[in-house]
Formats: C-alpha cells, sequence, structure tokens
C-alpha cells in the first residue's frame, strides 16, 4: 500500500505540473499564433512564390480570416496580417485556382486555360497542378477537389510540424516550472516513503476526488478534480517542492540526485495532463481495491 501511496503523490505532482505547463504552452501559442505561423509556413512550401502567396492571401475568401499579432498589436506596433489557424481546403482551392493560376477576366475557368498557366509556375508548383490537371477528365470541379486533397495531404505534415514545434516549447516551459519550483520527483518520491503520514494525506485526498466524481456519475476524463487554480495550488502546496522547503544538496552527489529528479520530471510533464490524470485514476481505484490502512486483514481475529 505504502508504493501505492507514493505513486500517488508522484502521479499529482506530474499531473499538477503537467496542467501549469500545458496552460502556459497554450497561451503562449495563442499570444504569438504559432498556427498561424506554422500554416503559412506550410503555404510557403506548398507555393514556392511570395508573390503569389501575397496574392493568396488578399483574397477575398481569406483576407477576411488574417488577422494581426496579438502581441506586437497588444504593444502598440503595427504587423502585416499573419493567416488564420485554420484554412478549410475548399476554401484554398477556390482562392488558389483564382490567384495562383487565374483565368481571364470574364471567363470561367478551364482545363486548356488552366494548362496554359502552369508554364510561368516553379516547378516544384507546376509538377503536382499537372497531375490534378491530367486525372481531372477535362472536369474543372475534379481540379478543385484535387486540389483540395492535395492541400489536405501537405496540411497532415504541417500539422506534424506544429506539434513537434509546440512539443518543444512545452519542455522548454516544463524545465523552467520544474527547476522554478525545484519539483524534484525523487526527494517527493523519498520524503513520501518516509512520512507515512504526509502520504496517506496526499492519497486520501486524491482518492476522495476521484470517488466524488464517481458518485457523480463522471468518467475519468470528464472529471473536474483539481480543474482550478484554487485546487491545484492546495494540492501543490500539500507536496514536498520548493526552494524554501527543501534544503539544498551539500555535495556533488546531492545535486546529480537533484538533476536527476528535475529530469524525471521534465519528460513526465511533457506526457501531458490527461495521460497523468488516466494514471491517477488508476492508482486511485487500485489502492480503493486494496485493504485500507488500519483494518483488519482477513482471518484475523479480533482481541
Amino acid at each position: 500500500m505504502a508504493i501505492i501511496e507514493v505513486a500517488i503523490g508522484v502521479a499529482l505532482l506530474f499531473f499538477l505540473l503537467s496542467i501549469i505547463c500545458s496552460t502556459l504552452n497554450e497561451w503562449l501559442a495563442w499570444a504569438l499564433s504559432l498556427r498561424s505561423q506554422t500554416l503559412e509556413k506550410g503555404l510557403r512550401e506548398l507555393i514556392q512564390d511570395p508573390g503569389k502567396l501575397d496574392a493568396l492571401m488578399s483574397h477575398p475568401l481569406i483576407a477576411p480570416l488574417t488577422k494581426k499579432n496579438r502581441v506586437l498589436a497588444a504593444i502598440g506596433f503595427r504587423s502585416k496580417p499573419v493567416m488564420p489557424s485554420y484554412l478549410p481546403a475548399r476554401t484554398f482551392a477556390l482562392a488558389f485556382l483564382d490567384t495562383v493560376v487565374p483565368t481571364e477576366r470574364g471567363q470561367s475557368p478551364s482545363i486548356d486555360g488552366l494548362r496554359a498557366k502552369l508554364d510561368g509556375l516553379p516547378a516544384g508548383l507546376r509538377a503536382p497542378l499537372l497531375a490534378q490537371i491530367d486525372a481531372a477528365e477535362n472536369k474543372i470541379e475534379k481540379v478543385r477537389e484535387g486540389l483540395e486533397a492535395w492541400y489536405d495531404s501537405s496540411m497532415e505534415r504541417v500539422s506534424g510540424w506544429y506539434k513537434r514545434r509546440i512539443q518543444l516549447v512545452l519542455l522548454v516551459i516544463a524545465t523552467a516550472a520544474t527547476i522554478g519550483l525545484n519539483a524534484d520527483s525523487y526527494h517527493v518520491a523519498a520524503t513520501l516513503w518516509q512520512e507515512p503520514a504526509m502520504r496517506s494525506a496526499i492519497a486520501d485526498t486524491t482518492a476522495q476526488a476521484f470517488a466524488d466524481c464517481k458518485a457523480n456519475g463522471q468518467a475519468i476524463k470528464e472529471c473536474q478534480a483539481y480543474a482550478d487554480a484554487e485546487k491545484q495550488t492546495e494540492a501543490l502546496r500539500a507536496l514536498p517542492i520548493g526552494w524554501s522547503n527543501v534544503p539544498c544538496p551539500s555535495d556533488a552527489i546531492g545535486w546529480l540526485a537533484r538533476v536527476f529528479g528535475w529530469l524525471v520530471t521534465i519528460v513526465a510533464v511533457s506526457l501531458g495532463a490527461p495521460f497523468w490524470f488516466d494514471v491517477l485514476g488508476k492508482l486511485a481505484n487500485l489502492r480503493a481495491s486494496g485493504i485500507k490502512p488500519g483494518a483488519p486483514k482477513t482471518g484475523d481475529k479480533s482481541i
């Protein structure tokens, strides 16, 4: 039971820090328009012509969706509009045909007209467009559908870029939060192991939070335990972390253990709050299914 209670305390630390770091990460991504920047980077690689990209962004279907950088706008600086966080495939295909391979004014787009516009495009853009035209069976609507599929497949790669970028930002935030709060998971585990009253109190509080969720008929992923800042702060204060509460190591081995504990915390936090919330729920259930501390075992005789 002691091992389970220590595991609950350590998992609670990882969960609470994950909430804090994920919130900061999302705020930073919103403030710096990281999604918009990544989308624009993907479109630049897709179109390979800055002039064509500017024309695409100025198209009446896309221009209303563009926005200013929130941080620069907040401090009074002007900046050119950036791409929206998301651009529908249909909107892209229609704007693309109007700007990248435009037809003459007053004429409807045609297969022959599109072929005639390909010569002036970069080779990396001309080849996929030609493939779409060849597969369109002389139907302009099929060209649009092909452009939508081409755009969607490209955006899957862009989504991968964004996830890697945001994961790197999360690691930086997790590192700063871990060192700033001195959240040494090795020290936390050792302290909880040596302090039965502390680990039991933390485990009881955590188990009760999940029991309340079950009583309200909520699934683990829908549970609101530790959902607000007050509960998170209260739970963090119960854990043995912080620079004032935890003495600094006095030798090299102690510092190596401290750095090891930090690294474990940083890696664990990068797994995300949903993962650790799930783990906490399972550990709470495992503890509830065991013998309660102080309860007589089966076969014990009362005196």
